[in-house]
């Protein structure tokens, strides 16, 4: 993906309104996007590399052929989102919406630390890829179709699928 892709580096675009922003063709490395308001934003064959997403607004964000790398992405919101092959590899996610988002084709996340996400209502019109990533407290994986994840991973979510299928576990 780096191929003729023009690099803007440390730039801090922090408590800004970018709204329906439109971008191509960019790699951000150790940018800062916290608090920033990126509705109705278009990205195609973008990097985020080492960037900081605390507290951003990406509802009904649509994403083609965008990466994530090494990011941070806390108490952020993908509500209404559009995902087109968007990978999110070794990045921390916490506390973050994915509700009523769109997966066109693969969404995947690969070494990634995922916490406290809610992915309630998303339609899966491809996958969803989880495998190699630490999972908990995902709130409406039950509901996902065409998820892939490892047989360790399944441990891990089956307190979430008990509790969302109503099913009650006692000793």
């Amino acid at each position: 993906m780096d191929n003729q892709l023009v690099d803007v580096i440390a730039k801090d675009y922090s408590l800004k309104s970018t709204h329906k922003f439109i971008e191509a063709n960019i790699h951000y490395k150790k940018c800062s996007f916290v608090g920033v308001d990126l509705t109705e934003s278009s990205y195609v064959r973008v990097k985020f590399s080492d960037c900081n997403f605390t507290g951003t607004n990406l509802a009904k964000v649509n994403l083609k052929q965008v990466e994530f790398y090494g990011c941070k992405i806390d108490t952020a919101s993908f509500l209404q989102g559009t995902f087109k092959s968007v990978t999110f590899n070794n990045c921390i996610i916490n506390d973050t919406l994915f509700c009523e988002a769109s997966v066109l084709k693969l969404l995947r996340f690969a070494d990634c630390e995922l916490s406290k996400l809610d992915m309630r209502a998303m339609v899966v019109k491809d996958k969803i890829d989880f495998r190699d990533s630490t999972l908990s407290d995902i709130w409406g994986i039950s509901s996902l179709k065409q998820v892939i994840i490892s047989a360790s991973q399944l441990t891990m979510i089956s307190p979430v699928l008990a509790l969302e299928a109503g099913i009650s576990v006692t000793d």
